[in-house]
């Protein structure tokens, strides 16, 4: 899977002052809980969610009450200033680092804590704070709350040993190549202004690809007959396997980089490169200003795609819930449920 600074959106659109302000935020701000959302500023939206606990979709809630109350491996922030701005942008919904040991802080004080792995959830425009900072409202314990407490766990769980299980598994490799290839065909359709020829063969060629860049390029897997199985389930009309596959072969498309693919898919099926910004604006269009860096890094789609599934709006930032029965039709609720058990 390709970390986040190893993406090409993240290299664009971050300068080095802004990835300064994002590791300053991180690694001091957080760390002395300045702007950190603790289980006593929602105490209301907790008790809600408890009562909730025997709902179905509600897999994880044990696992991530555990992480956030007690051992605070998850940390709910906001650091958004009055003009409506924060050092870390809505488009990276979480981060990966390490944090104070509150657990052991609290337990036993005079003792150095030391550090931990910590997702840190981004919750800048999801709520807001009290003018005192003693609550913080305006969060919808079911939908808001429990997606990003739940995405923080899964990519706790990513970040601590099972990556590895969960992009080697099956049901989920089929599901999210299924999603990812039909998110990024529109796109490209919406952004090039035109359609595959109206040709079965065509459009079947085209989803064959993306599928191939999204399995070599942002899960970073290598080509071989499985990969190629994966990306073929990805197609729409089940043409031939052999056609599509040396169709691939002979368009000498560009896996090495976003931008190189775009170019090269335009050329190869409309006869001219695609613009990554043309791209990006039509699928942030389409999908929500959140979205920028899910387009190569996986774990920020998979926040989204749940968002989507349990109806979070996460403040306006995500266009998704107008496309559960198209994504559900592309394996949506497989990939949900496959992912938590993966995980658990």
């Amino acid at each position: 899977m390709r970390k986040l600074n190893e993406t090409e959106l993240f290299k664009l659109y971050l300068s080095n002052s802004q990835k300064a302000a994002i590791d300053q935020a991180l690694n001091v701000r957080l760390n002395q809980n300045i702007g950190v959302i603790a289980p006593e500023n929602i105490s209301t939206e907790l008790f809600s969610l408890k009562a909730a606990s025997k709902n179905s979709q509600l897999q994880l809630l044990p696992e991530i009450l555990s992480l956030y109350e007690n051992y605070g491996r998850l940390r709910l922030f906001n650091l958004g200033s009055s003009a409506k701005t924060s050092p870390i942008p809505l488009f990276m919904p979480f981060s990966i680092g390490r944090g104070r040991d509150r657990a052991r802080e609290s337990s036993a004080p005079s003792l150095l804590s030391g550090e931990v792995p910590v997702v840190f959830i981004n919750m800048f425009r999801i709520g807001n704070w009290s003018a005192d900072e003693s609550t913080y409202n305006g969060l919808n314990a079911r939908t808001d709350l429990y997606t990003c407490l739940e995405t923080g766990a899964i990519n706790y769980f990513l970040s601590n040993g099972k990556a590895e299980k969960v992009f080697s598994d099956p049901k989920i490799l089929e599901s999210l190549t299924k999603i990812y290839t039909s998110l990024f065909s529109s796109a490209v359709l919406g952004a090039s202004g035109n359609n595959y020829g109206g040709e079965d063969f065509k459009t079947d060629a085209a989803r064959f690809i993306i599928a191939n860049f999204f399995l070599r390029y942002v899960l970073k897997k290598a080509p071989s007959e499985g990969i190629d199985s994966y990306a073929y389930k990805a197609t729409k009309y089940r043409t031939s396997f052999k056609g599509v596959k040396d169709y691939e072969e002979n368009a000498f498309i560009n896996y090495e980089s976003l931008s190189g693919f775009l170019s090269s898919f335009g050329e190869v099926f409309f006869n001219e490169p695609i613009s990554l910004i043309d791209f990006e604006n039509k699928w942030l269009t389409n999908y929500g200003e959140g979205l920028l860096f899910a387009i190569e890094y996986v774990p920020y789609l998979l926040h989204f795609l749940f968002a989507a599934l349990h109806h979070a709006p996460l403040g306006g930032v995500v266009r998704l819930g107008n496309r559960v029965n198209e994504l559900t039709k592309e394996g949506l609720v497989q990939l949900y449920n496959s992912v938590v058990a993966a995980v658990k």
